[in-house]
This record gives C-alpha cells, structure tokens and sequence, in this order.
C-alpha cells in the first residue's frame, strides 16, 4: 500500500452552496416562527464549534513534522504545507465573528441577517479546502501511533 485508501466524497460547489442555502433558509423559518431575540452569540458560537469539528477531523491521528520548539529553533513558524488544514477553521471563526456584529446591529432585520450569516459560514464550512483526501495525500505531517501502540510496549520490536 502506497497510500491511504480514502474514498473520494469530496462536496462540489453546487452542493455546498444548496445545502447553505437550505440552511439558512431553515434557520429564517425557524426565527420567524420563534419570534426570539437576536442571538448573534449562538452564531459565534456554532463558528467556533464547527471549525473545532473540522479541525478534529482533519487533524486526529497526526501531528505537525516537528513541535513549537522546532519551529522556534529553525525560525519556521509557518510550515504551509501543515499550516494550510488551519485556514478554514479560522475563516469559519472570522465569518462567525462578522455575522455576530451584523446580527447584533441589524435592528428589526435580525432575522435576515442571523440566516445570511449561517448560509455563508456552512457554504465556507463546506467548500474550503484543503479536502480530506488532498490532505490525507499531499498535507506534511507525521502519524500518530494509536493508543494500543503507544501504552503497550511490547507490539513495538526494534529494527
């Protein structure tokens, strides 16, 4: 096995930006039938709890190919090709952010605002790269031996 074998289920455009769309058109009906208050905070933070999801799943099991001490010692802070799996986690972050200033100055209009935000952070959510085969083949980092390796000590022979 040269590779890992991961099936191809990346999301194309079109899908990504009609699942947004029915989204925030869900989260519009159910605003306006629940006659709340705004909540830009609950957009906020389901920004922050999706891009940890994205993240968990994108990174479980590696490890970036030297620590914080390395990247220190040899002046690298940014290493693109590991760094790039933080990009949209961390534009999902700032959309959430905008959409929760927009939502909380948007006055009687806050259902709108609330629905286009969650439109816009899912369609970021969803087509922001890198995909999980491209990282899964091209993305530099290092594997992390599972739990049962690393607490039993007698799977590991030395060669």
């Amino acid at each position: 096995m040269l590779s890992p074998k991961y099936e191809d289920k990346t999301i194309s455009t079109s899908t990504s930006l009609a699942v947004s769309a029915l989204v925030g058109w869900w989260t519009f009906c159910i605003i306006v039938n629940s006659k709340g208050e705004p909540l830009p905070g609950l957009v906020v933070a389901f920004a922050v709890a999706a891009a940890t999801v994205r993240w968990l799943i994108y990174c479980a099991g590696v490890t970036p190919p030297f620590s914080v001490w390395g990247r220190i010692a040899s002046r690298r802070l940014i290493l693109p090709g590991f760094d790039r799996v933080f990009l949209t986690p961390l534009a999902v972050i700032l959309v959430g952010i905008m959409g929760g200033v927009i939502v909380r100055h948007a006055g009687a209009w806050y259902p709108v605002a609330e629905s286009c935000a969650t439109t816009i952070l899912w369609f970021v959510l969803l087509s922001g790269g890198p995909t999980l085969r491209n990282w899964m083949l091209t993305g530099q980092f290092r594997f992390r031996p599972s739990p049962a390796v690393r607490g039993n000590n007698q799977m590991l022979r030395r060669v």
